[in-house]
This record gives structure tokens, C-alpha cells and sequence, in this order.
């Protein structure tokens, strides 16, 4: 439902649609949320997961295991105790997002200078360090007073972003 509708959504943008969509999002966002934060469910993928090598599962049971186990961890799976579902729980109270996602294994690199609104070019220098270093940003986030850029990237790829940086800029 979720790949038809917000595609769907984005192309039609009438005042049907509209409507259609303040009432359909938080329930959507809501049945998502409900499955990839279902500890039981998790538990039987994990389970899988953990003895595929064990299994005779085919080719294309294996790679539905790994979609399906990696989509699980990417939306906070691994916390254990409740905590991510408790932490969602606040945040859709808090701000009454139209849909959530949680990123597991992103980190977050803050690129700050008073500067930085006057002069031309620095995002364009961020960016191209960045790309130079072979690394793709996953997220990117500037603030209205712009004196900060902060850009995410897998955790993998941090120490290379944090260089390719300094080096764009300090050296």
C-alpha cells in the first residue's frame, strides 16, 4: 500500500488527495511502525536468519531473509529493551510525523563555521571533498542561520569523510 499510495500521492496533489492523505498517513505510518517494531516477529526472522547457512533455502529464500532481516534492522530491530519503540512512541507524539524511519549504523559529521553564509562555494566544496573520497551522503541537514552543514554517512565511511574534510579545508 505504502509504494502505491505516497507515489501516487506525490502525483496527484488535488484537494481529494489531499484529504485522502491527512487521514491515511498516520495510519500508515502507524501499521509500518507496528510491524518493523514487532519484537516477536523479529524474533522469528532473527532466528531464521541466524541458521540460513543450516537450511536448504533457495537462492531466492535467501535473498528475501536478507531484504527482510536488513530492512528490520535498519528500523532499530537490534535495540533491545523497547527502547527504540519507546523513543518513536515520543517522537509521533511529540511531532506528529507523516512517516519514520530509523537508519542503524549512520554517523553524523557537523561541518560548522561563522563564515560559512558568506561565501560562495563551501557547500559545493564540502560535497566534492566528500564525493572525492568516494563516500555517499546519506543525509544533509543546514540549519537557517547557516553556520553549519551536517551530513550523514555510513558509519564505515566516517573517518574517510572526516579527512577528505579537514583536508578541503585546513590544509
Amino acid at each position: 500500500v505504502l509504494n502505491v499510495f505516497y507515489p501516487l500521492e506525490s502525483a496527484l496533489s488535488d484537494d481529494a488527495v489531499m484529504e485522502l492523505s491527512i487521514k491515511l498517513t498516520p495510519r500508515l505510518s502507524d501499521y509500518s511502525t507496528s510491524i518493523s517494531l514487532n519484537e516477536g516477529l523479529w524474533k522469528r526472522i532473527k532466528a531464521v536468519h541466524d541458521t540460513a547457512d543450516t537450511t536448504r533455502l533457495s537462492t531466492e529464500d535467501k535473498m528475501l531473509l536478507k531484504r527482510t532481516y536488513e530492512s528490520f534492522t535498519r528500523n532499530g530491530a537490534l535495540l533491545e529493551g523497547g527502547v527504540l519503540e519507546q523513543i518513536c512512541r515520543e517522537i509521533k507524539e511529540a511531532v506528529n510525523p507523516d512517516h519514520l524511519r530509523v537508519y542503524d549504523d549512520v554517523s553524523l559529521i557537523a561541518v560548522v563555521g561563522h563564515g560559512m553564509s558568506k561565501n560562495v562555494g563551501t557547500s559545493a566544496r564540502l560535497f566534492g571533498a566528500i564525493a572525492s573520497a568516494g563516500v555517499n551522503v546519506r543525509m544533509i541537514d543546514q540549519g537557517s542561520s547557516e553556520l553549519n552543514i551536517i551530513v550523514g554517512v555510513d558509519t564505515e565511511d566516517y573517518e574517510r569523510t572526516v579527512r577528505a574534510v579537514y583536508r578541503e579545508f585546513f590544509e
